[in-house]
């Protein structure tokens, strides 16, 4: 039940985030992502 809820929020985020992002390729999105897990770590 917890998974599916994480599952759903991300789900949400990354559609947050494509409206935000734009016209900005995959590669970038992902970047993006990647960076900010990182510092968060």
């Amino acid at each position: 039940m917890k998974k599916k809820t994480i599952f759903q929020c991300v789900i949400l985020f990354f559609s947050i985030l494509n409206i935000h992002v734009g016209m900005a390729g995959p590669e970038q999105v992902s970047m993006h992502i990647y960076g900010n897990v990182v510092d968060q770590g």
